[in-house]
């Protein structure tokens, strides 16, 4: 860690002031509905929290905000936007086959969804909300087969209460990701750890 990634002394009073208030989740989920015909537009650049290349190098992925731009790898050119209902996009990953784009990603505090395309026509092949939280690092199988991915899923019926409590105060709490696995068509779903 180099000096310039320490925070200043402002920051660190800004951050122990949030922390004396509350540390309320402030995010604010979006009122709107994008599809194909309504899109989503950028006043700024979105967080890039994921990128993949095509299995053939010729397509990248790239996260926005409910949204995957495919875009061709030579000339940067739009080819595809692939739309759908998470807000904050934090993995894109092409299958080794390179026919299907798992999507990770969700409402902070408040819902994970998985998100499997079709890479070649840009079709949904299916969408599931599969955690209380935001999910991170999907990944595929050698055979494209199975699909892996990091989820907070409280299954205890108190563990459950306790998480909805805090959401109805706009708080959040540490939790313990855990390591699923599920079928390439959403079945299966499982624990890992």
């Amino acid at each position: 860690m180099c000096s310039s990634d320490l925070l200043s002394e402002a920051e660190i009073a800004l951050v122990r002031r949030w922390i004396e208030q509350g540390a309320k989740n402030d995010w604010q989920r979006s009122s709107e509905n994008y599809s194909a015909e309504h899109p989503p537009t950028y006043s700024r650049l979105p967080t890039i929290t994921s990128l993949d290349f095509s299995p053939d190098g010729k397509t990248l992925a790239v996260p926005g905000n409910h949204e995957v731009l495919l875009l061709d790898a030579q000339s940067g050119q739009l080819m595809r936007r692939l739309i759908g209902a998470t807000p904050r996009v934090e993995s894109v990953r092409f299958s080794p086959d390179g026919m299907r784009l798992a999507v990770a990603g969700g409402l902070p505090g408040e819902a994970g969804e998985l998100q499997v395309w079709n890479a070649v026509t840009g079709d949904l092949i299916f969408s599931s909300f599969v955690s209380h939280d935001t999910i991170f690092g999907a990944s595929w199988s050698p055979d494209s087969k199975r699909i892996v991915y990091r989820a907070a899923h409280p299954t205890d019926p108190a563990e459950v209460e306790r998480y909805k409590d805090l959401l109805a105060q706009h708080l959040v709490e540490p939790g313990q990701l855990e390591i699923f696995v599920m079928n390439a068509d959403g079945s299966g779903q499982r624990p890992v750890t």
